[in-house]
């Protein structure tokens, strides 16, 4: 079947679901299954499950209701890639995702943005804010489900080759560096 059901499906839920106001989220118990860890922040409690859902048994994933939230799972949690919706309630993606990429702790983490706000100013900002991948409403799931793991493979590749290098007894980029 095709995927374009799904888009129609979005836009659609975005149209009935008010936003969700903002609660208290039990905390999760996150087990390592050796499987990515994925934090789903969207406001919309309709999208926010089709995003888990469909992300399936390859990821282990934790939601938020909102920035705010997001950004404390995601202090707590250290994910491995974070999703999140620009427009909500408490802390905006925008803000998530520059406390995301100026936290030392979190910088390395890549943000997918997913929002409804599709000019190419606000594609800049959502970049300029450190987003790795900024995706317009509504969406066809496979191009998220194919950002995602593209770059959870890349992250994964750049561990290895420092896990290789430093092995090795070489000299990782950043001891590559003239000081200056």
């Amino acid at each position: 079947a095709p995927r374009a059901a799904p888009n129609l499906l979005l836009a659609h839920a975005a149209q009935q679901v008010p936003p969700a106001a903002k609660s208290q989220e039990p905390v999760e118990i996150i087990t390592d299954t050796g499987h990515p860890l994925i934090l789903v922040v969207e406001d919309n409690a309709h999208l926010r499950e089709y995003i888990r859902g469909e992300l399936g048994p390859t990821c282990r994933t934790v939601v938020a209701g909102d920035g705010a939230a997001g950004l404390e799972k995601a202090l707590q949690l250290i994910p491995d890639l974070i999703i999140s919706d620009v427009m909500m309630p408490n802390l905006s993606g925008l803000e998530l995702c520059r406390a995301i990429k100026t936290d030392q702790r979190t910088s390395h983490i890549p943000v997918i943005l997913l929002t409804a706000r599709q000019s190419d100013a606000h594609q800049v900002e959502g970049y300029s804010a450190g987003a790795d991948v900024y995706i317009p409403k509504p969406f066809n799931m496979e191009v998220v489900v194919a950002c995602v793991n593209s770059l959870l493979e890349s992250r994964r590749r750049m561990r290895e080759l420092y896990r290789q290098l430093s092995a090795n007894g070489q000299k990782t980029a950043e001891e590559h560096k003239d000081p200056a």
